[in-house]
């Protein structure tokens, strides 16, 4: 997914809808978003630049199992 993507879903929603991330089709969990970050932004002399960056959403909290059919949208 590119940022474009998203915006475009993102649009037409109510800007007080919460975002949370699942994951594991098998048994989805769901987490809290609870931040961003760029890759450009934590590279180190370890890891080498990435000329196409990419945006992080950074999982905090656990929430808990969700339905199984969120991942029937994909």
């Amino acid at each position: 997914m590119k940022v474009q993507d998203l915006l475009n879903v993102l649009e037409d929603l109510n800007p007080e809808i919460e975002i949370r991330v699942v994951i594991q089709p098998s048994a989805p969990i769901e987490y809290e978003v609870k931040g961003m970050v760029l890759q450009s932004e934590v590279e180190t002399a370890y890891t080498a630049p990435n000329e196409n960056d990419v945006l992080f959403l950074l999982a905090g909290k656990q929430i808990g199992y969700t339905n199984k059919k969120v991942f029937d949208y994909l």
